[in-house]
C-alpha cells in the first residue's frame, strides 16, 4: 500500500507542536548565566498577576454599584471611582513587573534569530499597562476626555502583544533543551488567545457592544494566564539550573 503523501508533513507538524522537533542542527544552550537575576524577574512576574487579580477583585467589591458584566475593569481607575488612585497605581506597578518578566524570559531562554520578538511583545503589554495607570479612562471608558482617549490608544499595542508573544516564545522554547518540554503551554495559550479574541469580536458583532466589558474579562484568561505560567516555568527551570550549577562546581 502506497503511503499517503500527507503523512510526513502531518508527522512533522505533530512533532513540532509536541516539542519533539528540535532540529536546526544545534541544540541551543540555555540563556543567561546569571540565573539569580532571572529568578527575581520571574518572581516579579508572579507578583504582577497576583497583584492585578487581587486589586481588581478587592476594589470591584468595594466600588458601589460596580457591575462585572457591564463595566470594564479600567473603570475602577476612572476619576469617579472610589479608590481610583489604587487601581491606577496597580496598573503601573503591574506594567513594570511585566516588563521585568519579559527581560527575564529573554535572559533565561536560548537565543536564536529573531528571539527578541516574544519578550519584546510581552514588554509592549507591560508598557501598555504602565501607561494606563497615568491616563485613566472616563466613565464607561468612552473617549470623552483626553486621558480616556490616550487610555484606549495605549491599550491597543498591549492587545497585539499578548496575542502574539506566546507564539514567538514557543518557537524559542523548542530550541532550548531546558524549556522544550514546556513549549506546548505557550502554543496552546497563544491559540486560546486568538480564538477568544475572534470569538469575542463575533459575539459582540451579533449580540451587541454591551457585552464587550464581560468579553474583556474572559480575555484575562490568556492575557494573565500565559505570563503567570511562564513566570512559574522560568522560576522552576532557573532554580533547577542554578542548583545543578552549584552542585557541579562543588565537584570540580
Amino acid at each position: 500500500m502506497k503511503p499517503s503523501p500527507l503523512r510526513p508533513p502531518l508527522n512533522s507538524m505533530l512533532a513540532i507542536i509536541s516539542g519533539e522537533f528540535v532540529k536546526t542542527n544545534i541544540d541551543y544552550p540555555s540563556g543567561s548565566q546569571n540565573k539569580r537575576v532571572v529568578i527575581w524577574l520571574a518572581r516579579g512576574g508572579l507578583i504582577a498577576v497576583i497583584l492585578y487579580l487581587s486589586t481588581y477583585l478587592i476594589l470591584s467589591s468595594l466600588e458601589p454599584g460596580y457591575d462585572h458584566l457591564k463595566q470594564f475593569a479600567s473603570e475602577l481607575g476612572s476619576v469617579n471611582a472610589k479608590y481610583f488612585p489604587l487601581m491606577n497605581l496597580m496598573f503601573s506597578i503591574t506594567g513594570l513587573l511585566t516588563i521585568g518578566l519579559a527581560i527575564g524570559i529573554h535572559l533565561g531562554l536560548a537565543r536564536s534569530k529573531g528571539s527578541f520578538a516574544g519578550p519584546l511583545l510581552l514588554g509592549i503589554l507591560g508598557g501598555s499597562l504602565f501607561l494606563s495607570g497615568f491616563f485613566p479612562c472616563a466613565e464607561g471608558c468612552q473617549p470623552t476626555t483626553f486621558s480616556s482617549k490616550v487610555h484606549g490608544i495605549v491599550g491597543l499595542p498591549g492587545l497585539f502583544g499578548f496575542l502574539f508573544a506566546p507564539f514567538f516564545v514557543w518557537r524559542r522554547q523548542l530550541q532550548d533543551s531546558l524549556f522544550r518540554k514546556y513549549s506546548f503551554f505557550s502554543l496552546s495559550m497563544g491559540i486560546l488567545g486568538i480564538v477568544m479574541v475572534i470569538g469575542g469580536f463575533l459575539f459582540a458583532s451579533i449580540y451587541g457592544e454591551e457585552y464587550v466589558p464581560v468579553i474583556t474579562k474572559f480575555l484575562l484568561i490568556p492575557q494573565l494566564g500565559w505570563p503567570l505560567g511562564m513566570a512559574f516555568i522560568l522560576l522552576k527551570v532557573s532554580k533547577q539550573s542554578l542548583n545543578d550549577s552549584t552542585i557541579q562546581k562543588s565537584f570540580n
